[in-house]
């Protein structure tokens, strides 16, 4: 484990965390990363997992609505239950069921996780809109020393934190033998299109005893507009504007990407999501 500094392909340097191998932004703890698969799980946790950037603040409000029974904005951000930044002991002191966050890569998950009921919703966007959302937020983030342009960022989004491409295909493995009762996939861009929808099927797969009306709630209360209102007077806020919250946009990237740069991209995309199951989710987006 070390810093590394990471070049992108204009020489600007980037400081990354070398975790066995897997590079981490490096405000985070190695020693909170390495212990990851230590943690102890209960079997009545809840854990949001997928790519940084995919929707996880909002399926956390969601899903803390549906299990407290009250369709109001908790007063709290998922920063408290993410096995990145949270040390075990910590997370201990949460009481059940708790709403646990983490974007490692499966392999890298607590060890028991296959030993406990936990339901585990896996959360995927679409990696060209994961890829702007990172670059607005790690170049808004403070004290960041990254001076690079979005062509650049891009290079670096193809191998930071893993990448997206190596994060689906090491949950694929786990979706073929996983219990469907255990784990739930929501992709961002069904959330954005049909959230009554969306919401009903968490709702199921969550066990929640709830109305039509109270689910109509929830669609209300966890709007990006109405989410984003409540959650930036306590939540981390940067830059006068920016933090956790940007758009929450579907299809943002074309504000962004080139025409080559998404050529590019697509390329990359075909060979690394060659037979995956999801491989048309995105290919033509």
């Amino acid at each position: 484990m070390a810093e590394r500094i990471v070049t992108d392909k204009s020489g600007n340097p980037l400081t990354m965390l070398d975790v066995d191998g897997v590079w981490y932004p490096d405000a985070l703890s190695a020693e909170t990363l390495r212990n990851i698969p230590n943690v102890i799980l209960r079997d009545d946790d809840i854990l949001l997992y997928g790519y940084p950037r995919s929707g996880h603040h909002w399926v956390f409000e969601i899903v803390n609505m549906l299990l407290s029974g009250s369709a109001d904005n908790v007063p709290f951000t998922l920063e408290s239950g993410v096995l990145e930044v949270v040390p075990d002991a910590a997370l201990q002191s949460l009481p059940s069921p708790r709403i646990l966050t983490s974007h490692v890569q499966r392999q890298f998950m607590p060890k028991d996780l296959n030993q406990r009921t936990v339901k585990t919703v896996y959360i995927i966007r679409d990696p060209k809109d994961v890829a702007v959302s990172w670059f607005h937020y790690y170049t808004s983030f403070p004290n960041n020393t990254y001076q690079g342009s979005w062509d650049d960022w891009i290079h670096l989004f193809l191998i930071m934190w893993s990448t997206w491409f190596d994060h689906i295909r090491s949950f694929e493995k786990e979706y073929e033998s996983k219990d469907p009762r255990l784990l739930h996939i929501v992709f961002y861009e069904d959330l954005k299109k049909d959230p009554l929808e969306e919401v009903r099927k968490l709702a199921t797969f969550l066990d929640t005893r709830v109305t039509e009306d109270f689910i109509d709630k929830v669609v209300y209360k966890s709007a990006f507009s109405t989410m984003k209102s409540q959650k930036d007077k306590i939540g981390d806020k940067w830059n006068a504007s920016l933090g956790q919250y940007r758009k929450g946009t579907v299809g943002d990237w074309k504000n962004m990407f080139t025409p080559g740069q998404k050529a590019t991209f697509d390329d990359v995309y075909r060979k690394r999501m060659q037979d995956s199951r999801f491989l048309h989710r995105y290919e033509s987006s």
